[in-house]
């Protein structure tokens, strides 16, 4: 039985807006980048995931998963009785359109199962691994607004996690572009200049997006994750009583 392609959009789906908002990180700009591998993953939850392996022309690599589905399968969420598109399922659509398909979908339809060098969480180290394979993704160029940003760790406390005050520091890609125009897939349906680029420019260039915010320390927390807040490691503190 043919696998139905959830990723041939019909028209009553909406795409959302397209908006700014050795270890080295890439400065925020835009940046050209080969697309090395691009490979289908599973989360736990089911949810379907595209990992895209890139480098920019002076050899630096960047990964980054876009989780393009629910843990349904679907695509889509549901707002005010309409299906919208997942942020992410927007992002690897354009992505498809800019490199010349129609939408994800005709990526998709020819992914192949094929040995991919993948990194390994619990070994923390690089493996080959047979994966669905997106060919059609692999070997092309493209141009990307990526985004130099700081946040907060997470820590898992009882059942959620929970920001700490340790801050973690990667590069995002936001937006895909034209590798000549540094438009985006809607501007150049739209024969439009490339407005999405001069913005991110304007507000992000060679700047840190700094989303770390100090977090106190919650004594219920502590005790919720195991940690007895009233414990010490040294027990010579209670001479100090």
């Amino acid at each position: 039985m043919t696998e139905a392609n959830v990723f041939d959009f019909d028209d009553d789906i909406q795409e959302s807006e397209e908006r700014v908002g050795g270890f080295s990180l890439l400065a925020s700009n835009i940046h050209k980048l080969r697309i090395t591998q691009a490979y289908m993953i599973l989360s736990k939850n089911g949810a379907k995931g595209v990992v895209i392996d890139a480098e920019t022309p002076e050899g630096h690599k960047h990964s980054q998963t876009f989780y393009i589905t629910n843990k349904s399968g679907q695509p889509y969420y549901v707002k005010d009785g309409k299906k919208n598109m997942l942020p992410s399922m927007v992002t690897i659509n354009n992505l498809a359109k800019l490199l010349g398909f129609k939408n994800f979908g005709e990526v998709y339809n020819a992914r192949v199962k094929k040995a991919g060098t993948i990194f390994d969480w619990e070994s923390r180290k690089e493996i080959t691994k047979e994966v669905e394979m997106l060919t059609k993704f692999c070997g092309k160029i493209v141009a990307a607004a990526i985004v130099h940003r700081k946040e907060n760790k997470n820590k898992l406390v009882g059942k959620e996690y929970k920001p700490t005050n340790e801050a973690r520091e990667f590069n995002e890609i936001l937006v895909f572009l034209d590798k000549k125009t540094n438009r985006t897939a809607t501007e150049l349906a739209e024969n439009a200049d490339a407005k999405y680029a001069a913005d991110f420019l304007s507000k992000y260039e060679n700047q840190v997006d700094d989303r770390f915010k100090p977090v106190e320390e919650d004594f219920e927390d502590m005790a919720a994750s195991g940690v007895d807040p009233l414990a010490t490691d040294n027990e010579d503190d209670d001479d100090f009583l």
